[in-house]
């Protein structure tokens, strides 16, 4: 089951500024994802946890960064241990000696990343955490324990956008570290 996050004002705020077509980026943009991290980590801590948990927190690499640590401080300040771990796109199999396991990503668009780790390594009682879920591939998560700020209509794969044009623009993760410098036109 899909679960989204409650929009409140400040959540719109911050949702506004992670999208494509918003010009921010650096700083600004990874206190965004940050922040609906943490907003997502108190929707996942009262849904999912009567007591302190040991956590396993396994942050997709490099776009999950900012809001992965936002969903460990939130769960820390509830109580819960959280150890992070990270992916990239080499990593398929991992451990982990806690109680539960995140997967956490920032956007997910086709969730091949994610559904590859969830079959390499068997799981079965993993948390699935995103910013964005591509509603074109909702199917594959709607039987997993998954939780989401938003869902898109869009989904953009292997996309190495330069410029912001038609409010399509560059890849997350170029803005949120700022690695392809972008043209605004």
């Amino acid at each position: 089951m899909v679960k989204t996050l409650l929009p409140t004002n400040e959540v719109q705020a911050d949702i506004k500024i992670c999208k494509s077509d918003s010009k921010v980026c650096g700083r600004e943009l990874r206190l965004a994802h940050y922040r609906l991290g943490k907003e997502l980590g108190d929707f996942i801590s009262s849904s999912e946890f009567q007591n302190p948990t040991s956590i396993a927190l396994l942050i997709m690499m490099r776009g999950g960064l900012p809001f992965g640590f936002g969903i460990a401080d939130r769960l820390e300040e509830h109580g819960h241990t959280v150890n992070i771990l990270f992916s990239d796109k080499n990593t398929s199999v991992f451990t982990h000696d806690c109680e539960k396991l995140i997967i956490v990503d920032a956007v997910i668009n086709t969730g091949k990343s994610i559904l590859g780790i969830i079959k390499e390594n068997n799981l079965t009682d993993e948390i699935i955490a995103t910013n964005v879920l591509s509603e074109i591939h909702l199917g594959d998560f709607e039987m997993l324990n998954t939780y989401a700020v938003r869902l898109s209509q869009n989904s953009f794969q292997g996309s190495k956008e330069k410029t912001i044009v038609g409010g399509r623009g560059p890849d997350t993760g170029d803005r949120l570290f700022k690695n392809d410098f972008f043209l605004v036109k």
